[in-house]
């Protein structure tokens, strides 16, 4: 089910990156060109993982870097766990489609906030003791979070709240020159960065690139970052 949910998502993708309004119906008719955009996707998201990488991302062994809500196509972590020296994780409700992957530990689950108290809620109850999370109550062991378009800044929120820790957080876009939704994509990480970078206390960088025929683009915020003020005005 969750790989079905996933191809119906990348397929949604799809469209936006084509300027297209399909139906389910339509999906046989569009399978050869999906296939190929999947490609590209994989490709940019690997050019993604080495824009993290130049903009310092930690990659010692004690280091716990996960990654949420991707899947096979257009996770950043398969290229991310030849760097580094630690096992990167991907937390996503498509998790299964990265379970034959090695070097990638992966779990079911979603970033949230509730109660202004931000934490990796798991499908299992078993993911809790032996997958890493950000809350004092389920283990407090992440140390750098990565995630990217497509997001709502509801979704962005938590992350935003958790770069006020002692964590390290990316929060970007990757895609092929040619998308469709390539402009809306890139200012929604150039708008973040704009509400961002003149807040009091404020550590950021930001970047934008081009390479083999992607795009990526990526803002990061360091660790013990004040971020209350930023948050009040979303």
């Amino acid at each position: 089910m969750e790989n079905e949910l996933y191809i119906y998502k990348m397929y949604q993708e799809f469209q936006k990156a084509n300027g297209l309004d399909l139906t389910i119906q339509d999906f046989p008719k569009y399978q050869t060109e999906l296939v190929d955009w999947l490609e590209t996707k994989a490709a940019a998201a690997n050019s993604y993982a080495g824009l993290v990488c130049d903009m310092g991302l930690d990659k010692g062994r004690d280091q716990r870097i996960v990654e949420f809500d991707k899947g096979i196509f257009d996770t950043s972590m398969i290229s991310l766990a030849e760097e580094t020296d630690t096992v990167p994780v991907v937390v996503s409700p498509y998790a299964d489609t990265l379970e034959k992957v090695s070097g990638v530990e992966t779990a079911n689950g979603r970033l949230v906030c509730f109660k202004n108290n931000v934490f990796v809620s798991y499908a299992t109850e078993d993911a809790y003791y032996t997958m890493p999370n950000c809350h004092p109550r389920f283990g407090d062991d992440i140390s750098t979070l990565l995630t990217q378009t497509p997001f709502t800044m509801e979704q962005v929120l938590p992350f935003l709240l958790l770069s006020d820790d002692d964590r390290t957080v990316f929060i970007g876009t990757n895609g092929n020159m040619d998308d469709a939704d390539r402009d809306d994509n890139l200012n929604k990480i150039r708008n973040l960065y704009a509400q961002i970078y003149d807040v009091d206390g404020i550590h950021t960088d930001y970047r934008i690139e081009a390479d083999n025929g992607s795009y990526v683009s990526a803002l990061k915020i360091g660790p013990k970052q004040k971020i209350k003020k930023l948050v009040k005005t979303l």
